[in-house]
C-alpha cells in the first residue's frame, strides 16, 4: 500500500537588476531595502493560506516573503529589516511531484512582479559579492534575549549570505513519537552552521533536545523539516533531494542517531567532495537505503527520482561544478533567472573540479574571502 505524506518546500533566492548580470547588478541588504519591495509584497497570494505558519509581524506572510536579518526596537517592536532575498513557500500538497509544480508557478508569479520594479530572481548557495553582515547599529537587549530564546536568531547573521531550501515532510500515518524516534539525527549544518533537521510537536518537552521545537500551529504538528541543502537550479535536482529526505525518513535500518562532525570535516568535503572514499561509502549506503524505503511504500515516483542522485555519485558530480565553468565561460557568478526546468545533462567524464576551484579563487578575491570567514 502507498504511503501517504505531505510536502512543502520553502526556496530562498537572491536579488538581482533585471537583465544585468554584473557582479554590480546583484541585491543585498547594502543596496536595497524593504521599502523597495513594496509593490511586490503587497497583496500577496496566500495571506490567509490556514496550512502556513503567518507571524504577527507581518514578515511571515503569504506565498513569498522578504528573507533576511529582522530588527527590533528596545521594546521588542519590528523595526526594520535586512533584506537577504526573498523566500518562496508552498502550502502542503501530496507529492513532491504536485510541490515542485507548485514552486515553479510561485516562482513565475513573483518573477512578473519583480521585472516591473525592475528586479529578477537569481539561485547561488553563496552570496558572492555580499560581505560579512554586521549588526547596524548594535543589537539592543531585547534582540540579544531573543538570540538567545530562539535558536534560528543565533546564527541570522551567518545565514545571511546562505542561501537554499528546506523541505517539509509530515507523515499523517505516524504519531508525533514515531516520527520523533524515528529521526533523532544531529549534525552540524555547513550552509548555517545549525541544526540541520527540526522537528515541530504539540506534545511533550522541547527544550531538551536541539531538533525539537514547540508547533506554532496546529498543521505543524509532526512537521520534519531539513534545512542542510545549499540551493541549486535544477527543479529536477530538487527533486531528487526531496525524494532522498524522504526515503530517509522512512527508513528503519540506518542508525538512528549521528553525532555533530568536526567543522574541519565539512571544510574538506566542501571542496572536494569525493576525495574521501569514506564519504562515498556512505553516500551509497544512504541512497541505496532511501530506495528500498520508497520502493517498499510503493512511492515509485520519488524512488525514480534518486537515480539522478546515484548518477552524480557515479560520475563524480556536483552542482558547483556546473556554477565554477558557468563563471569560467561567461563571468557570471550565480544562476539568474528561476529553477531550470531542463534534465540535467550528466557526463561521463567529470572536469578538474580542482583546477575550477584553483583558477576560481584566483580571479575572485571576495570568494576566497568569504569562505575563510564562514571556516574560521
Amino acid at each position: 500500500m502507498r504511503t501517504r505524506y505531505l510536502i512543502g518546500i520553502e526556496f530562498e533566492y537572491l536579488l538581482t537588476s533585471k537583465n544585468d548580470y554584473s557582479a554590480d547588478g546583484l541585491r543585498f541588504y547594502k543596496n536595497i531595502a524593504v521599502k523597495d519591495l513594496s509593490t511586490v509584497l503587497e497583496n500577496r497570494p496566500g495571506a490567509g493560506d490556514p496550512t502556513l505558519y503567518h507571524d504577527s509581524e507581518g514578515v511571515k506572510n503569504g506565498y513569498w516573503y522578504v528573507e533576511g536579518v529582522e530588527r527590533y526596537t528596545r521594546e521588542g517592536k519590528l523595526l526594520d529589516q535586512a533584506v537577504k532575498g526573498l523566500e518562496v513557500r508552498t502550502p502542503p500538497t501530496t507529492s513532491i511531484g504536485a510541490a515542485l509544480n507548485q514552486l515553479l508557478r510561485l516562482e513565475h508569479q513573483l518573477r512578473v512582479r519583480l521585472m516591473r520594479t525592475g528586479l529578477d530572481l537569481a539561485v547561488a548557495a553563496y552570496h558572492p559579492t555580499a560581505p560579512p553582515y554586521v549588526f547596524d547599529p548594535p543589537l539592543a537587549a531585547w534582540e540579544e534575549a531573543r538570540r538567545l530564546i530562539l535558536p534560528e536568531c543565533r546564527l541570522a547573521d551567518v545565514a545571511m549570505l546562505t542561501y537554499g531550501p528546506d523541505l517539509n515532510f509530515s507523515l499523517p500515518d505516524w504519531s508525533e513519537t514515531q516520527l520523533g524516534n524515528a529521526w533523532e539525527a544531529l549534525a552540524a549544518n555547513e550552509r548555517a552552521r545549525q541544526p540541520s533537521a527540526r522537528l515541530f510537536r504539540i506534545r511533550g518537552r522541547t527544550e531538551d533536545h536541539p531538533l525539537l521545537r514547540p508547533a506554532r500551529a496546529s498543521t505543524e504538528r509532526g512537521r520534519f523539516e531539513y534545512k542542510a541543502f545549499d540551493a541549486a537550479p535544477s527543479a529536477h535536482l530538487l527533486g531528487a533531494c526531496s525524494a532522498l529526505v524522504l526515503g530517509l525518513l522512512l527508513d528503519q535500518t540506518l542508525p538512528q542517531r549521528c553525532f555533530a562532525q568536526p567543522q574541519s570535516l565539512y571544510d574538506r568535503v566542501a571542496f572536494d567532495p569525493f576525495g574521501d572514499s569514506g564519504v562515498i561509502k556512505y553516500a551509497e549506503i544512504a541512497l541505496r537505503a532511501a530506495k528500498c524505503a520508497l520502493f517498499e511504500r510503493d512511492l515509485m515516483t520519488e524512488f525514480r527520482r534518486l537515480d539522478l542522485l546515484e548518477t552524480m555519485l557515479r560520475t563524480k558530480r556536483t552542482p558547483a561544478q556546473d556554477a565554477l565553468g558557468r563563471y569560467e565561460l561567461t563571468g557570471q557568478l550565480v544562476h539568474y533567472g528561476g529553477l531550470d526546468l531542463k534534465p540535467l545533462e550528466i557526463n561521463n567524464t567529470a572536469s578538474s573540479y580542482t583546477t575550477k576551484v584553483t583558477k576560481f579563487k584566483s580571479n575572485n578575491s571576495n570568494f576566497a574571502r568569504a569562505i575563510k570567514t564562514q571556516c574560521s
